[in-house]
């Protein structure tokens, strides 16, 4: 009781004050020592990790050597197809990735010149072991002794030698083909040809040796072009790009680690200046506090005494001048009060009139724009275009509120039609505009560049819609879900259509004479965060017979509620279209909203609801 009491008085506030001030400065400096140290410690970890990644590089690079020496000339390796070398090289590249992960994931400590560099040489990594993924295929190919096209030539090579033949064309043709395998010079591949032509002149009555000569010819010509793919020197072929890869990737790893060291010191100087900086501005602004604090707080006292007795003996009908206390304090606060309170009173009633008719202005102006928006929303919707192509559809189109987050696409192009449900984050104007944007995508991405593939059709939309919105520099999470279809004419039945459907979390249902189908989308939203996992976009083709029905939706109507708070479902959903497929659409139509606002009751709309049903 005595210390708040004590807190109460001016002498009290100063001291606590003070108190105050110095926990927070103090505590500040330290949170900042932490966050330098920290910082600095993050640096020297991204240059440990280079090391590691240098030192993993150099032992992969070992190993590859021991494999391209030893185990290439290993018949076990062909025989099995495994490489113990090739296994601890797979560990080493495993820990190389894990350095790059990390590398990539502390973007806060690099410069842009550095992360452009690590994603360089990331790609270049990735692209060397692609190329000597490829090399190894080729030389599992190509084959050792028994094994591989080697081993195919052999045994050719020696039923050859069995068949009594021309043995000094036999054994001409053997010397010229290990001459090409030892020396890797194309002269001998030539001489090869010369040889067996000859031999192949000798054969020419027998058919059945003709053929065994025939098949030696074409897998040794296979075995020759591995070589030339692999690279006859170490300046050609696979051989060749190893190298250079390998040399790139060097010079970016040296380049890094030198662009990081930098960043280092400089970073350390920085901090260092910071920390200088922090603690004379602490000081400063202590010694401030010190010398005004008392001040402040006493003066204001006999002012605010003076300001009260004026307020009271004042008419509040009239215009008294308060007294203005300069104080950022509770008394100056209170000094501020006591004037507004007084103007307010006296001013109360012409205030709230004024604000009421601003409040109503503002309402007018801000519904006048939803209102124009809805109709340059509705104005882009092809309503028309759908009722063109499709004799016999309907569209269940709700809006939560006056403009949707939902729409609907269609365009047409040399006889094969693509329509979309499209759902947008958000809901109102923000929904809309952002339906705009991808109303604008979809018509650049088929109707302007012409791409039909209905899954890349979905990764344009993505990366177009990453683009827009800076997602990949902003992390900005707004997305959409599509239902999108291409609808062509089947090639083979005069009376099937051809569907290609590709969804982002949305499903699309049809009618299969009575019954209902349901085809599943990808796992994934179109935009969104960046750095997500995502599985690629998939094209689900299947035939449709003439007469059945397609229903693209967005997730409003299966997602409504009902009083007790169950969701309309997929499986209801699934239900209604059972029961209304037969129906016109007109009737499907007001069967659907019939249906949904008995399930809702009292509930309120929960969501943009878009059903479009389209009869092929």
């Amino acid at each position: 009781m005595f210390l708040l009491s004590y807190l109460k008085t001016i002498r009290g506030q100063i001291l606590f004050s003070f108190f105050t001030f110095l926990v927070f400065t103090g505590g500040f400096i330290l949170i900042a020592d932490y966050y330098f140290e920290s910082k600095e410690t993050r640096a020297q970890y991204i240059l440990q990790t280079l090391e590691e990644i240098d030192l993993n590089t150099q032992t992969a690079k070992r190993l590859e050597y021991v494999f391209f020496t030893d185990e290439t000339i290993n018949e076990d390796f062909y025989k099995t197809q495994k490489s113990e070398i090739l296994t601890q090289r797979a560990e080493h590249i495993s820990q190389i990735k894990e350095g790059f992960f990390f590398l990539q994931k502390i973007k806060s400590l690099q410069s842009e010149e550095i992360r452009r560099s690590i994603e360089t040489l990331n790609y270049q990594f990735s692209h060397y072991e692609q190329v000597l993924k490829e090399f190894i295929r080729l030389v599992q190919e190509k084959g050792f002794k028994n094994y591989g096209l080697e081993g195919k030539m052999r045994e050719y090579v020696h039923d050859l030698e069995n068949a009594n033949l021309d043995l000094v064309k036999i054994l001409t043709i053997r010397r010229h083909e290990k001459d090409f395998m030892l020396r890797k010079q194309k002269s001998y591949l030539k001489k090869w040809q010369e040889t067996v032509i000859s031999l192949r002149f000798d054969l020419k009555n027998n058919p059945v040796l003709l053929d065994l000569l025939k098949k030696y010819e074409i897998t040794f010509e296979s075995f020759a072009q591995i070589e030339e793919k692999i690279g006859l020197s170490d300046k050609e072929g696979l051989k060749k790009q190893l190298f250079l890869l390998g040399q790139n990737n060097d010079k970016i790893n040296h380049k890094i680690n030198q662009q990081v060291k930098k960043e280092v010191i400089l970073l350390k100087f920085q901090n260092e200046i910071a920390r200088l900086v922090v603690f004379v501005i602490g000081l400063i602004l202590f010694l401030v506090v010190a010398f005004y604090v008392t001040r402040l707080l006493t003066k204001p006292i006999t002012n605010l005494s003076g300001a009260i007795h004026q307020i009271v003996e004042s008419n509040l009908t009239e215009n008294p001048k308060i007294i203005q206390i300069d104080s950022k304090n509770e008394i100056g606060q209170l000094s501020q009060d006591i004037s507004y309170l007084v103007s307010t009173v006296q001013n109360s009633m012409s205030e709230i009139q004024e604000k009421s008719d601003k409040i109503a202005d503002k309402h007018r102006i801000i519904m006048e724009s939803v209102n124009y928006a809805q109709r340059i929303q509705r104005a882009i919707l092809p309503d028309y275009e759908l009722g063109i192509y499709f004799k016999n559809y309907f569209l269940f189109y709700k809006p939560q509120f006056t403009v949707s987050g939902d729409f609907y696409w269609f365009s047409e192009i040399e006889g094969t039609s693509y329509v979309a449900v499209v759902d947008c984050t958000g809901r109102g104007v923000s929904g809309a505009l952002m339906s705009l944007i991808g109303y604008s995508l979809l018509n650049k991405i088929v109707n302007e560049k012409r791409i039909t593939d209905t899954s890349l059709i979905l990764e344009t939309l993505h990366t177009e819609l990453q683009m827009a919105f800076g997602q990949n520099r902003y992390k900005n999470d707004d997305s959409m879900d599509v239902c999108f279809c291409k609808i062509e004419q089947h090639p083979e039945k005069e009376n099937y259509k051809l569907v290609t459907f590709s969804g982002a979390n949305r499903p699309l249902f049809y009618a299969n004479g009575w019954e209902i189908c349901e085809i599943q989308g990808t796992s994934r939203p179109i935009g969104g965060n960046f750095e997500a996992k995502m599985v690629n976009f998939e094209s689900k083709t299947f035939e449709v017979k003439t007469g059945n029905s397609l229903y693209l939706t967005t997730n409003g109507f299966i997602n409504q509620l009902n009083p007790l708070r169950q969701t309309f479902s997929v499986t209801r959903f699934k239900e209604l279209l059972q029961k209304t497929v037969h129906l016109s659409a007109q009737q499907q139509l007001e069967t659907f909203e019939l249906a949904l606002s008995a399930y809702a009751d009292t509930m309120p709309q929960r969501d943009d609801i878009t059903v479009l049903a389209v009869k092929l």
